[in-house]
């Protein structure tokens, strides 16, 4: 599978929203992960405005499927070529 980043503008203060708040969401995301192979979500960055998410797919059609199905926006999907970290230097 590729790693995908999505960006999902929901609005500014979107940030301000409590976990609880937040918890529909996770589910509507969960419920249509489950009827869709070949894509994972790892997690996902809470931002003012909006959502990056981290998920693994085997194409960017699986992202827009769930979003789809989810009833997500996805302004970008970025595939992901490599990551780098502090221990990359050696």
């Amino acid at each position: 599978m590729k790693r995908y980043v999505i960006i999902r503008n929901m609005g500014e203060g979107f940030g301000n929203k409590t976990i609880e708040e937040l918890r529909g969401g996770v589910e509507a995301s969960n419920n249509a992960l489950a009827k869709i192979d070949g894509i994972q979500w790892e997690h996902s960055y809470i931002t003012s405005t909006g959502t990056v998410c981290i998920y693994l797919a085997d194409s960017e059609e699986k992202i827009l499927e769930h979003s789809k199905e989810s009833g997500f926006p996805v302004d970008e999907v970025i595939e992901v070529f490599n990551i780098v970290d502090p221990t990359t230097a050696g």
